[in-house]
């Protein structure tokens, strides 16, 4: 399954790639990406996502959702696509976006062998004010089992440490 959802991603690695540079060279400030937004959401919505836009109150978030129709789990897939004022995508937003926005369609490609359901969110303003607390603060995350960003690096790693934890106590 692994060498599959990989083949997925290889077969769209062109257009990954070119949405990423055209969001690089289009930077938008937070609440401000339409042009971002609208790139990764025709591309979601070419790969068989229904898309959700302004969510939370804000006009460049979105919840795009591809449901199997079958049980099992919900992943969720987290994308960035605000660029810096006076430097532009500095922090690899536009890689980010794209990075989420392809896991979700390679994944979408065999769901349908595990059952389950696959959310994308679209996460404005991560250099200011945020999309992601409001998202929780709205409920989206509540039936979300996995949810996942991936973050350019110089070099790629299998795992990392968490930026976020829900604690439980046992006993």
């Amino acid at each position: 399954m692994k060498k599959r959802i990989s083949d997925h991603i290889d077969a769209m690695k062109d257009e990954l790639i070119s949405i990423s540079d055209f969001i690089y060279a289009h930077p938008e400030l937070g609440n401000e990406e339409f042009l971002a937004v609208e790139k990764l959401t025709e591309f979601l919505k070419k790969n068989g996502f229904e898309i959700e836009m302004g969510i939370v109150g804000k006009a460049t978030a979105f919840h795009a959702v591809y449901d199997s129709g079958l049980p099992g789990a919900h992943v969720a897939f987290l994308c960035e696509y605000d660029a810096l004022p006076g430097v532009g995508h500095g922090c690899g937003h536009n890689m980010i976006g794209t990075m989420g926005a392809g896991a979700g369609a390679s994944l979408s490609k065999v769901i349908s062998e595990t059952g389950g359901k696959i959310s994308v969110f679209g996460t404005p303003a991560e250099e200011t004010d945020g999309a992601k607390v409001e998202i929780a603060k709205h409920g989206l995350f509540d039936s979300v089992d996995a949810a996942m960003i991936l973050h350019p690096a110089q070099h790629s790693v299998k795992s990392g440490k968490s930026l976020a934890m829900d604690a439980l106590q046992f006993s």
